[in-house]
């Protein structure tokens, strides 16, 4: 914690990445990482920052939504984008194997978006926002 506050004051930085034990890329098949919740609570409460969590992916669903409880403001998932994106391909591939190539960047493009649409909603911001549309909080 000692260290990270250091860090924050000689660069400045706006957000930090925090090491509480994920990784990026893939993990072992089945191997889900043991996060340092304790950890997080103590960087969250020395730290007036956001938080980011590298390596999010292959996470559990479990600990990415206790990371969020616990302070974190930004996951870092993209290997799980891209398993959504080249298995929906694959998929595409096996049905209609002459599939060309804008067809399976438009299903790789709706299974990121799928895949987004489902981690919104796994870590808790799902009906915070619409495009074009100011929701009401009722604090104004």
């Amino acid at each position: 914690v000692e260290e990270a506050k250091k860090f924050v004051k000689d660069t400045g930085c706006d957000a930090l990445a925090v090491a509480i034990g994920t990784a990026h890329g893939d993990y072992p098949k089945g191997y889900v990482p043991v996060l340092n919740f304790e950890r997080l609570a103590e960087l969250k409460k020395a730290l007036d920052m956001p938080l980011v969590l590298h390596g999010g992916s292959g996470s559990g669903e479990e600990n990415i939504r206790k990371a969020v409880a616990g302070g974190i403001n930004k996951i870092n998932v993209c290997t799980d984008a891209f398993h959504a994106a080249k298995n929906a391909m694959l998929k595409k591939l096996e049905c209609k194997p002459n599939a060309d190539y804008l067809e399976l960047c438009m299903t790789a493009e709706a299974a990121v978006k799928q895949f987004v649409k489902e981690y919104i909603r796994v870590i808790g911001s799902n009906n915070q926002y619409f495009y074009g549309e100011s929701v009401s909080t009722g604090n104004e």
